[in-house]
């Protein structure tokens, strides 16, 4: 419960300090280890009080559906872990607590991914996890499916972070995937869900979940020359 409390206060002064981030991890180009930062873009927020991060649960997945803890090393702005394979797949949660935002009290729950090595010609699931984003296609025209428990959900929005750092917001069709798009390099991605589902937490009542679901992939081959953000 300490941890929670914690927690909670953490999150409270980022978001009045700094507005909307997100956890996401972040390969270095090597694939030995990746940063996981809570920020807008690939990269380290100064601004923001990166200790949240101890609060993620993460793992490593090889391709025969082992999972490999992740233990958290603090590293300068940013939290790191080290990769037991140059293939696979990152993936875990955090909670990040109550909040009272507009009069509305909610659960405020993160889920994020990224794929280590090959990222889009293959289906890369997490799953078990309420968002979801899921990348296929190719550099010159990347598909970014957004799953809702599971399915494929319409007419949803979908916010790219692309290599240049630069920023898009764009709709899933009717078959839950954006529209293509070129990219050539390291690619965030994040989308939400929020349930009107009441409830209590930590002695506290909630009226809504609020669910975010965040990935990072690469869209060049292994052993490409990296422009992306971690090192």
């Amino acid at each position: 419960m300490r941890t929670t409390f914690i927690a909670t206060a953490l999150v409270l002064a980022t978001v009045a300090t700094a507005g909307a981030h997100f956890l996401f991890v972040v390969p270095t180009a090597d694939g030995r280890r990746a940063l996981v930062v809570l920020s807008e873009q690939l990269r380290p927020d100064p601004q923001v009080d990166i200790e949240l991060v101890r609060a993620a649960s993460l793992s490593f997945r090889d391709g025969a559906g082992r999972e490999t803890p992740l233990p958290l090393t603090k590293d300068g702005a940013a939290y790191a872990v080290a990769l037991p394979a140059c293939d696979g797949l990152v993936h875990g949660t955090i909670d990040m607590g109550l909040m009272t935002r507009g009069g509305v009290t909610h659960w405020l729950r993160y889920a994020s991914k990224a794929i280590v090595g090959e990222a889009l010609s293959r289906p890369v699931r997490q799953g078990q996890v309420a968002v979801e984003l899921v990348p296929s296609g190719t550099p010159d025209a990347v598909q970014v499916t957004l799953l809702v428990h599971g399915v494929p959900r319409a007419e949803a929005e979908v916010t790219l972070v692309l290599p240049d750092d630069s920023q898009k917001v764009v709709k899933t069709g009717t078959d839950g995937r954006t529209p293509p798009f070129a990219a050539r390099g390291q690619v965030g991605a994040w989308a939400r869900y929020w349930e009107d589902t009441a409830g209590e937490k930590d002695g506290r009542t909630y009226t809504q979940v609020r669910h975010y679901g965040m990935l990072t992939f690469d869209t060049r081959p292994s052993g490409a020359p990296s422009t992306g953000a971690a090192r």
